[in-house]
């Protein structure tokens, strides 16, 4: 039986570093099954789901970070279990879409923690609006509505909300 891992990395941004860190995994015996990076300011971040039986955990657990501080990288790692699937909830997607102002990312995930809706991924960015230069803001996110919420009673709360806020968004089902 498989053991799962979440492993945490960031350092420096520089050429290299996801062929060195998936050097590292591979040689202490593990399997990336999932992953998400980016570049935030000039440091890279990762975010890993690695499997591997149990030997491979253990050495994984014991001496990853150390290995990955020999190329500059800071890493931690839990050990986590399979996902267990739901069907009590179903995935929308929210975007969003404004002038940069602090606190919409507050704001918005407020919203749907106080209606008990879990958010299972959530990506922002800021960048300069085409011609002006204005200071823009996008949030996209996914997040499971309980089955017996009224999704459209939720669309519009968060609709009003954003209208309040004076931004953009949708609230719409995942198509898959």
């Amino acid at each position: 039986m498989n053991k799962k891992l979440v492993i945490t990395a960031m350092g420096d941004d520089r050429p290299g570093l996801v062929n060195e860190l998936s050097q590292v995994v591979l040689e202490l015996g593990g399997s990336i099954d999932d992953s998400r990076m980016s570049l935030l300011g000039g440091e890279f971040a990762i975010i890993l789901l690695v499997s591997g039986n149990e030997n491979a955990m253990a050495a994984m657990e014991r001496d990853l970070a150390g290995k990955l501080a020999e190329s500059g990288l800071t890493a931690m790692v839990k050990a986590t279990r399979e996902r267990e699937s739901s069907d009590d909830t179903f995935p929308y997607e929210v975007e969003v879409l404004s002038m940069d102002e602090t606190g919409i990312v507050h704001r918005v995930t407020q919203f749907f923690a106080s209606r008990g809706v879990n958010i299972e991924s959530l990506d922002s960015s800021t960048y300069p609006a085409p011609h002006s230069g204005t200071p823009m803001f996008s949030l996209k996110m996914i997040v499971n509505l309980p089955v017996d919420a009224s999704s459209s009673r939720i669309r519009r709360e968060f609709l009003d909300l954003c209208d309040d806020l004076y931004i953009d968004a949708s609230l719409e089902p995942v198509r898959q």
